[in-house]
């Protein structure tokens, strides 16, 4: 038995979005900004489904005005205040 599909995940912690990343297995997220906020996403599949997990920063350093992608670790460089995902 085959299982498929896709899941959306919206969090509201940095915690939780990068518990998530780890799940994933995810060394990777992709970032843009949207109504003065940074959006995040992260993918992976797990049992046949594949998840995208999305979270908000207030910023992102180094991120221009274009989607782009960064390794997972480049949020070891929020600090702060700036750690608190907004949902």
């Amino acid at each position: 038995m085959a299982v498929s599909g896709d899941a959306h995940v919206f969090v509201d912690t940095f915690d939780r979005f990068t518990a998530w990343a780890r799940l994933l297995g995810a060394t990777s997220l992709d970032a843009w900004t949207s109504r003065d906020r940074v959006t995040i996403l992260v993918k992976g599949r797990v049992d046949g489904i594949d998840i995208t997990v999305f979270g908000e920063l207030p910023h992102l350093p180094g991120l221009g005005e274009k989607t782009e992608r960064f390794p997972l670790a480049v949020l070891d460089t929020v600090t702060g205040a700036e750690m608190a995902v907004a949902a």
